[in-house]
């Protein structure tokens, strides 16, 4: 996966990782300096629609060192995250209810 260029590539990415924030310890605080760099984005292009923040290069808004190490976090973060677990079909399954 590279790094996003533009603010439109990086909008992208932040909604597709945001579809697994549940799935990821701390999705918010690892996420918090890529959307800071979506902001700096939004406020130059004047907009958050996609067509606009493609124009926008991330470079001229301040991407640096600390935005590529945020892209990282949440990259590895999508890496690590838990799996779900699908029960076997061939398994005996239990349900159990309470009555109170």
């Amino acid at each position: 996966m590279q790094l996003p260029q533009t603010g439109a590539d990086l909008q992208q990415f932040l909604c597709a990782s945001n579809w697994m924030r549940q799935s990821i310890p701390e999705y918010t605080r690892i996420s918090a300096v890529l959307y800071d760099a979506l902001e700096r984005a939004a406020k130059v292009s004047g907009s958050r629609k996609k067509k606009m923040l493609g124009k926008i290069n991330l470079v001229d808004v301040a991407w640096g060192a600390q935005e590529t190490a945020g892209f990282e976090d949440v990259r590895q973060a999508l890496l690590r995250m838990v799996p779900l677990a699908h029960p076997s079909p061939s398994s005996e399954v239990c349900l159990y209810s309470d009555a109170s």
